[in-house]
């Protein structure tokens, strides 16, 4: 005990003059940089039910994160409502995820529910997860909304007494519509950010060839660009490119770089 007291920083010293040497060590096991943070797609319109709108946007195409799904309702009318729908969710593969009964309990003449900050109902979240060794996150294809209630609820019967229940879509004013649906496309971005994703998700491993891929696709999607927009952004993601490249000459290289995907958009294909 006096020994160690009385050495007490030279040990110290030892022990991180050590923990510094296995930490660059060329075996030492890589932590995957994490997924990046869910973004989304714009919103499209799946079709109106008495007097509401009804939207629907699934989350980016990362290629790391499985898609999401959720839903937006918008009263258009000058009363409150009570919605709700029954849902079928197609993924690219041909499954299917249902969700019932899924609404709002009122919502005010001009108002929105939005998911998934004020109705998380309304946020379907990963349908389709992706299966282990999974390369690509399984897509989002069709939104079909089977069965849509809408009940006026600022028109009540007639000579109803207080003391008695009234359900909105069997008592109020109500409007029922079915099979409403949408389509949505795997994200259109060029092929270069697909492999450049690719890429990313496989690191610290240099995955050929769509690594190296992703360089020539870039090279071709600038020479396509027609805007100084385009460019400026396909700039953008050869800097992220760079920025992870350090990959192909060192597994584990430190510092360890950190490479921020661009978020920018795209007209090029």
């Amino acid at each position: 005990m006096r020994l160690f007291k009385r050495n007490g920083k030279l040990l110290m010293a030892s022990l991180l003059a050590l923990s510094l040497l296995v930490s660059i060590q060329p075996g030492v096991a890589h932590v995957q940089d994490p997924a990046p943070p869910l973004s989304w797609q714009d919103w499209q319109v799946i079709g109106s039910c008495g007097g509401v709108e009804f939207l629907a946007a699934v989350s980016a195409d990362d290629g790391r994160n499985d898609f999401e799904l959720k839903i937006k309702i918008n009263n258009t009318n000058k009363h409150a409502i009570q919605t709700r729908i029954n849902a079928v969710i197609h993924s690219e593969n041909g499954e299917k995820k249902y969700r019932d009964n899924v609404g709002v309990g009122r919502l005010n003449g001009g108002r929105a529910a939005e998911a998934c900050s004020t109705m998380p109902s309304l946020c379907f979240g990963a349908l389709f997860p992706s299966a282990v060794y999974q390369k690509q996150p399984t897509g989002i294809a069709k939104l079909v909304l089977t069965k849509i209630d809408v009940a006026n609820i600022d028109a009540p019967p007639g000579n109803a007494s207080p003391a008695i229940y009234l359900d909105p879509y069997r008592d109020y004013p109500h409007t029922t519509c079915r099979d409403l649906s949408t389509t949505f496309a795997r994200g259109s971005n060029p092929r270069f950010i697909s492999l450049t994703d690719t890429c990313v998700k496989g690191l610290p491993k240099w995955t050929k060839p769509d690594c190296d891929d992703a360089v020539d696709e870039i090279l071709k999607a600038y020479a396509r660009a027609n805007s100084q927009a385009d460019q400026s952004c396909i700039q953008e993601w050869r800097a992220y490119q760079k920025c992870y490249e350090i990959y192909a000459f060192n597994s584990n290289p430190v510092p360890r770089p950190s490479c921020e995907r661009p978020s920018c958009r795209l007209k090029v294909k």
